[in-house]
């Protein structure tokens, strides 16, 4: 079991560089042990993303509605 923290929790939600590698490691363990506020720590970091113009904000709103 893995701690999984925003950084590579983010990639798995949003397509980026480290995607595949991040769907690699969680194909290998599924099992994910998180801090109890990184639902909150991934809103910010897509709400980020959404700023930047980085992502759709219509994609921005559908994973940080969750």
């Amino acid at each position: 079991m893995r701690f999984w923290d925003a950084s590579s929790i983010v990639p798995l939600l949003v397509a980026e560089a480290s995607t595949r590698p991040a769907q690699a490691l969680l194909a290998k363990d599924p099992a994910m042990l998180v801090w109890w506020g990184t639902h909150v720590e991934c809103a910010s970091a897509i709400a980020r993303l959404e700023r930047d113009d980085a992502i759709v904000p219509a994609l921005a709103r559908w994973h940080s509605s969750g």
